[in-house]
C-alpha cells in the first residue's frame, strides 16, 4: 500500500530504502527510527544471530524479544535453512557479497505475504526490513482470478454448440460451430455432412470415437483436422455427452472449439525436441573428434620414455582435462538419453575399489586447488560388481564433484568402499553445508539445484539425477544422509556384490593373432591426427598398422592387403563407414572374416544399432576406451585362430 504526505513524500518502500544506509553506516542509529510505517525489523551479526528486533518482528516470530535475541535465525525458522529457500539464497548473498537484496515471500504459519529488504551493516551483519503486503497480494490474486474468468468466458464465446438426435438423424449446429468447420450459416446438417467436413485421414477415427461413446455410454472426445479453402488446416476439439432411454442412445450434444494454436505449439515442441536431439548428436560427434587424438597421444606419451618431470606433469594435466571434457560430453548426452529412456550399459565384472582409486586420482588435483582434503578408505578386500566401467566412474566422479561444490576450503571429503550384506557400497562423505531433511529425496530430481555452495553453486543440475538413474540401471540404489544444514552429507551407492572372476578371465598384456605374431590393422579416419595417433597407439601394442583417409581408399586397401582388423570412422568425406562395411562384406566370402570395429563420434544408441546392422562387429565412441579396444583386439585374435579343442 502506498503512503504519501501532503508535500508528496516518497512511497514507503523508497523511504525505507533511502534511510537504511543510516544503519549500515552509523552503529549509533536506532533502527526503530526507520519504522515509520509499522515495518518489522531484525538485525543479525555475521554468525546470523539476532542482535536487535522490534515489536512487529516479535509478532512474526510469535516469541518475546528475550527469546529471540542471541538465537540463530536458521534455528528459529528451520524452513528458511533449506538450500532452495529464497531466504537462504538471498540472505546469504547479502551477507557474502555485501549487497542489498529485496524479494517477496509467503509465510504460511501466519498466512502472511511480506516484502523483504536486506542491507549489509558496518559490523559485518545484515539488517532486514519486512513489510506486510498481504492485502496487496490478495487484491492481485482477485484480479488474476477475474482475468481468468474473463478469458474462459471469451473462450466459451468462441465455442460452437451441436445437438444430434440419434434416432431421427437430425443434427443442429450453431452458426459458430458451422463457421469452425468452414460451412455457411444456412448449410443443412447431418452426421454424414459432419464427417465429410473433416479431413479424410481423420474420419474413421472420429466416427469410431462417436460410436464407442454411444455404445459404452461414456463421454465423447475427439480432435480432428478441417481443411480450409486456402489450403490450410484448422484443428477442432469436440466433446459431448449422450442421453439414453432404456439403455439405448437417443441424443448426443456437446461443444466444439478451435485448438489450432495448441496443436501447432505441440508440433513446434516436438520439432524442437527432435532438433535438440540432433544437435546433441552433432555436438557429441564434434567434441569427440578432437578427444580421440588427445587420448591416443596420452597413451603414446605414457608408454614412451619419460625423463623430464615437467613433461610428466603436463601429461597429467592433459589426461585430466581430456577426461573432464569426455565426462561433460557424456553428461550432456545423458540428458536426452534419460528423457527418452535410451540409456544402454556395457556390463562386465569389475573391481569396485579400482574404479574408486582411479576416480580419486583424477579428482585429487582439483581438490588441492580448492583447498579441500580428499581422503580414501578401502574395504580391505576386492569388491566385485557387474557394471559398466565408464558409467560407474561417471557416478563416482559426479558424487565427488558434488561434494567439492558444497565443501568450503579447509574441509574434507572422503570416498570409501565397504561390503555391507549382499551389497558393495561406495560412500562419499563431506564436511560441507549439509542438507535439510526435506531435501534429501528432492535433490535427486533432474535440474534441481540444492542451493548455493561456498563458491556460488552452479552446474547443470543433472549430476545427482544422473547418479540415481545410472545406479538404478545397475540394479542398485543411492541415498543421501545428513544431520542437517552445516553438518555435512553422505552419499551412498549400493550395488549387488558378485563373485570374483577366475584366473582364466585375466587378460594378457597384448592382443595377438594367437601364434605370437601381431594383428594387421587398417585404421580409416579422415581426421589425420586421429588416424595417426591411433596407429601409433596400436603399433605400441605390437600390431602392424596401415591408415586410410577415405571410404574408397579403405575398400581398396582391404581388397589389396586383407587385414585382420578394420577400425573405421562412420563420417567419411566420400562414403559413410556404413557403406564401406557393406561393400566389404558383399565383395567376397573371405572378406567376411575381417573383424570390423566402428569408431565414431556418433555415439547414440541408434548409431550403435545402425553400425551393427550394417555389418560391423563392434561399435566404440570416440575417444575409444582403451580397455575396450584391447578387449576387442583379443576377441579378433581368438576369432582368427580359435584355441584347439582338447
Amino acid at each position: 500500500m502506498a503512503h504519501t504526505g501532503a508535500s508528496g513524500e516518497p512511497r514507503r518502500d523508497a523511504l525505507v530504502a533511502a534511510r537504511a544506509p543510516a544503519l549500515a553506516g552509523d552503529d549509533r542509529a536506532d533502527p526503530a527510527e526507520l519504522l515509520e510505517f509499522g515495518d518489522a525489523l531484525a538485525e543479525f551479526d555475521r554468525d546470523w544471530r539476532y542482535v536487535r528486533v522490534n515489536a512487529n518482528y516479535e509478532k512474526i516470530a510469535r516469541k518475546p524479544r528475550s527469546q529471540i535475541l542471541g538465537q540463530v535465525v536458521w534455528e528459529l525458522f528451520p524452513d528458511t535453512a533449506r538450500r532452495d529457500s529464497r531466504y537462504w539464497v538471498e540472505f546469504n548473498r547479502c551477507m557474502r557479497e555485501r549487497v542489498p537484496v529485496e524479494f517477496e515471500d509467503f509465510y504460511a504459519p501466519l498466512d502472511l505475504w511480506t516484502a523483504i529488504n536486506g542491507y549489509p551493516t558496518s559490523t559485518g551483519g545484515v539488517a532486514l526490513f519486512i513489510r506486510d503486503i498481504t492485502q496487496q497480494k490478495r487484491a492481485e490474486e482477485a484480479l488474476r482470478r477475474s482475468e481468468e474468468k474473463l478469458r474462459l468466458a471469451k473462450e466459451a464465446a468462441r465455442m460452437g454448440a451441436w445437438d444430434w438426435n440419434v434416432v431421427s438423424g437430425e443434427l443442429i449446429w450453431s452458426e459458430r460451430c458451422k463457421a469452425l468447420f468452414g460451412l455457411p450459416p444456412d448449410a443443412p446438417m447431418s452426421y454424414e455432412r459432419f464427417l465429410a467436413a473433416i479431413a479424410e485421414e481423420d474420419r474413421a477415427a472420429v466416427d469410431a470415437a462417436v460410436r464407442r461413446a454411444l455404445q459404452m455410454q461414456e463421454p465423447y472426445e475427439a480432435e480432428m483436422r478441417v481443411p480450409l479453402p486456402d489450403g490450410g488446416i484448422r484443428w477442432i476439439a469436440s466433446h459431448g455427452h449422450g442421453y439414453y432411454v432404456d439403455g439405448k442412445p437417443v441424443r448426443m450434444a456437446g461443444m466444439a472449439m478451435d485448438v489450432t494454436r495448441r496443436k501447432l505449439a505441440e508440433e513446434a515442441l516436438r520439432e524442437a525436441d527432435r532438433r535438440k536431439d540432433a544437435f546433441l548428436a552433432v555436438l557429441s560427434h564434434e567434441l569427440r573428434n578432437p578427444l580421440a587424438p588427445i587420448r591416443n597421444s596420452i597413451y603414446v606419451i605414457e608408454h614412451a620414455p619419460r625423463e623430464i618431470e615437467a613433461g610428466r606433469r603436463a601429461l597429467e594435466v592433459l589426461r585430466r582435462q581430456a577426461e573432464q571434457l569426455a565426462r561433460l560430453v557424456d553428461d550432456l548426452l545423458d540428458v536426452a538419453r534419460i528423457t527418452h529412456q535410451k540409456l544402454e550399459l556395457q556390463l562386465s565384472r569389475i573391481e569396485l575399489g579400482e574404479v574408486v582409486r582411479r576416480a580419486w586420482a583424477d579428482a585429487r588435483g582439483l581438490f588441492e586447488q580448492r583447498g579441500v582434503a580428499l581422503r580414501t578408505a578401502s574395504a580391505g578386500e576386492p569388491l566385485w560388481v557387474d557394471a559398466d566401467a565408464a558409467r560407474l566412474s561417471q557416478i563416482v566422479a559426479n558424487l565427488l564433484n558434488n561434494a567439492l561444490k558444497f565443501t568450503p576450503p579447509g574441509g574434507q571429503v572422503t570416498v570409501a568402499t565397504r561390503r555391507r550384506g549382499p551389497d558393495c557400497e561406495v560412500m562419499v562423505r563431506d564436511t560441507g553445508l549439509g542438507i535439510a531433511a526435506a531435501d534429501l529425496e528432492r535433490i535427486f530430481s533432474p535440474f534441481v539445484q540444492a542451493g548455493e555452495g561456498p563458491r556460488g553453486g552452479g552446474g547443470l543440475g543433472i549430476g545427482l539425477a544422473l547418479v540415481q538413474e545410472l545406479v538404478a540401471r545397475h540394479g542398485g540404489s543411492v541415498r543421501a544422509e545428513s544431520g542437517g544444514p552445516g553438518r555435512g552429507a553422505d552419499f551412498v551407492i549400493a550395488l549387488p556384490a558378485r563373485a570374483g572372476p577366475g584366473a582364466e578371465a585375466t587378460p594378457g598384456p597384448a592382443a595377438t593373432d594367437g601364434t605370437g605374431g601381431a594383428l594387421s590393422v587398417l585404421v580409416v579416419d579422415d581426421n589425420e591426427d586421429a588416424a595417426a595417433t591411433l596407429a601409433d597407439l596400436l603399433a605400441l601394442m605390437g600390431h602392424r598398422v596401415a591408415t586410410a583417409g577415405t571410404g574408397r581408399a579403405a575398400i581398396d586397401a582391404v581388397a589389396r592387403s586383407r587385414p585382420d582388423v578394420l577400425v573405421c570412422d562412420i563420417g567419411l568425406p566420400d562414403l559413410s563407414g556404413l557403406e564401406v562395411i557393406r561393400t566389404i562384406r558383399a565383395a567376397a566370402a573371405g572378406d567376411a572374416a575381417i573383424f570390423a570395429v566402428a569408431l565414431t563420434g556418433f555415439a547414440q544408441p541408434e548409431d550403435r544399432r545402425a553400425a551393427l546392422g550394417a555389418g560391423f562387429d563392434a561399435h566404440l565412441p570416440k575417444p575409444p576406451p582403451l580397455e575396450q579396444l584391447e578387449a576387442l583386439l583379443r576377441e579378433a585374435a581368438l576369432r582368427r585362430n580359435p584355441p584347439a579343442a582338447p
